[in-house]
């Protein structure tokens, strides 16, 4: 019978590893929530950017979607008579400078064949939208178009996710003789419910809205239209009738350059003599 030898004190053994220490581990998830911190603001600016394209991809639809309504009942959206209008005039005008329906109600209710009597029941539920006849509106509907905002049902979405998202505004130029022809033809009060984000009086906000308009009419925008309408919707700092060239977060930071355009939507048309 062998007896085995013991192996050698001096004889290489496995090494195995004891794995992280708590203070290693410690440290790594120190430096990857510290990474994540530094990125969330630019991952947040890239989301917002690519909403904010969207919501102008929308405005243009929408626009669109206003002309082939004036090129099918020879008017623009909010021009035609209407007794179903809220507040019993059937003027759609008066009805949207005295707060009885907004601009945003209008555009939606023309494009989408909604009824003006209708206009508090909730299109934006899947279960009311199948009663709305795809073969008769004059832009793409889907029920997440629609959002009720400031009380106000059947706004239309700019497209950012639904705890985000504002209307975009229509603004029917007057007919008022007061005010044809002129920057002021366009009324704050058609869409004053959506734009708290203006500040001062009614008074006030009109006048940010004119010089507003005023502004990029010399541009080439030329967002004046004359006669016609135009479509604004909340920009990439979600505010209306603001730049958005600099990062809310950072105002020292810009998104774009200045030479840029700016991600603030506005579309629209001058209407044809």
């Amino acid at each position: 019978m062998r007896i085995r030898k013991p192996e050698s004190r001096g004889t290489d053994r496995p090494f195995v590893s004891p794995g992280f220490t708590l203070v290693e581990l410690l440290v790594v998830i120190s430096v990857i929530l510290l990474l994540a911190m530094l990125l969330m603001p630019t991952i947040q600016v890239i989301i917002r950017q690519f909403y904010a394209g969207k919501s102008a991809m929308m405005v243009r639809r929408l626009h669109d979607g206003a002309l082939l309504y004036k090129e099918k009942t020879r008017f623009l959206p909010g021009e035609k008579q209407d007794t179903k209008v809220p507040g019993g005039s059937g003027n759609v005008r008066q009805a949207m400078n005295n707060g009885s329906i907004t601009g945003s109600q209008v555009l939606a209710a023309c494009l989408f064949n909604i009824e003006y009597n209708e206009i508090n029941l909730d299109f934006s539920n899947p279960d009311n939208a199948d009663n709305i006849d795809a073969s008769k509106v004059y832009a793409t509907f889907k029920p997440e178009y629609l959002i009720n905002f400031a009380n106000r049902p059947n706004s239309l979405s700019d497209g950012f996710p639904q705890d985000k998202a504002m209307p975009i505004c229509y603004f029917l130029a007057s007919d008022n003789p007061n005010y044809v022809g002129k920057v002021s033809q366009f009324r704050f009060t058609d869409n004053a419910d959506y734009m708290d984000t203006l500040t001062g009086n009614v008074t006030d906000k009109q006048q940010t809205l004119e010089d507003w308009v005023a502004k990029r009419s010399q541009t080439t925008h030329q967002v004046f239209n004359n006669g016609g309408f135009i479509l604004i919707a909340a920009g990439l700092n979600r505010e209306y009738l603001v730049s958005d060239v600099e990062d809310p977060s950072d105002p020292e930071k810009t998104i774009r350059g200045p030479d840029t355009d700016d991600i603030t939507n506005d579309y629209g048309s001058r209407r044809q003599p």
